[in-house]
């Protein structure tokens, strides 16, 4: 059987399992729902906010990071918006379907 997994459940459920850490630091993530006047249908998430972010990270190594589906879960990241002084980003993968699991 073939099943999808998007993007975000996939660094979600990475992040349940074993907390993830950066320059160990353990990082909290959670699903980020844009506010919008239409709530026609289903929205796909493929955004998360990731807070508790290292002091001296840069958005390039969160990038990478969440580009590293082996240890985020993640995969190709399209964006990241990060605010250095909170401690947080916004991170924006390309594809929020994601990946495709074979579960025989």
């Amino acid at each position: 059987m073939l099943f999808c997994i998007t993007v975000v459940k996939g660094v979600l459920e990475r992040h349940e399992t074993s907390p993830l850490t950066m320059n160990k630091v353990e990082i909290r993530i959670e699903e980020f729902h844009p506010q919008s006047d239409e709530s026609d249908g289903e929205i796909e998430v493929s955004t998360i906010l990731v807070t508790n972010l290292p002091p001296n990270v840069t958005d390039q190594q969160i990038e990478l990071f969440f580009e590293n589906s082996k240890k985020s879960g993640g995969g190709e990241v399209q964006r990241v918006e990060y605010e250095k002084k909170a401690r947080s980003a916004m991170v924006t993968f390309k594809d929020a379907r994601g990946l495709f699991i074979d579960t025989l």
